[in-house]
């Protein structure tokens, strides 16, 4: 992607109403699950599972509690790459489903990330 596009793209981005309201909404709730996920995290001794394997001599491999901080990174991530997706196909389709991907795709991922965190929180 050419220095040329992402300004056209950017261009249209910001004239498109609809796709600029969504992904505010988008970036609302992304921040929102942002501050959730860090206020859910606390400082502790004791070492998470983070991972299984079934390959190797350790099948459950352990982390510090500073590992759920790639959940906050990979949230952020996730919205700026649906926000690119549906910037490409809003231009070139024209239609409503470049804001589906946003709205639903992003709030899908956000549900299965918090979970996630939740649920291993809960066991600290």
């Amino acid at each position: 992607m050419s220095i040329k596009e992402f300004k056209s793209d950017l261009m249209f981005f910001l004239k498109s109403r609809f796709l600029l309201v969504s992904s505010i909404i988008a970036l609302v709730v992304s921040l929102i699950l942002i501050i959730i996920l860090i206020a859910s995290i606390h400082q502790s001794d004791i070492r998470l599972v983070v991972r299984y394997s079934s390959f190797g001599i350790t099948h459950f491999y352990r982390e510090q509690w500073s590992y759920f901080i790639n959940f906050v990174i990979f949230s952020f991530v996730v919205y700026l790459a649906h926000m690119l997706i549906s910037i490409k196909v809003y231009k070139k389709y024209k239609n409503i489903f470049a804001s589906s991907i946003l709205i639903f795709l992003t709030f899908f991922i956000y549900m299965i990330v918090w979970s996630t965190v939740m649920h291993i929180v809960a066991l600290i």
